[in-house]
């Protein structure tokens, strides 16, 4: 699955982490609306993503301002 952002296409969105390549890239953190719609939360890059998403210092600020948090990134993606 794809989704695209603005004039980019990255892999995903991901609802766990565990789908993920722990490699380098970009990933965008979403929050999936009651309307069914993605909205950006976070932008960032990483040599590797997916520890850098599990671990990540504003992961509790995703959480508790968004309903459903959801990864995607041009990492495998």
């Amino acid at each position: 699955m794809a989704i695209r952002i603005g004039a980019y296409s990255f892999d995903g969105p991901y609802a766990s982490t565990a789908q993920l390549v722990d490699r380098a890239g970009v990933h965008v953190i979403l929050t999936l609306s009651w309307a069914n719609q993605y909205q950006v939360v976070d932008v960032g890059e990483s040599a590797t993503v997916r520890s850098r998403i599990e671990n990540h210092d504003r992961k509790s600020c995703w959480k508790s301002n968004v309903n459903r948090v959801v990864l995607r990134g041009t990492l495998h993606a």
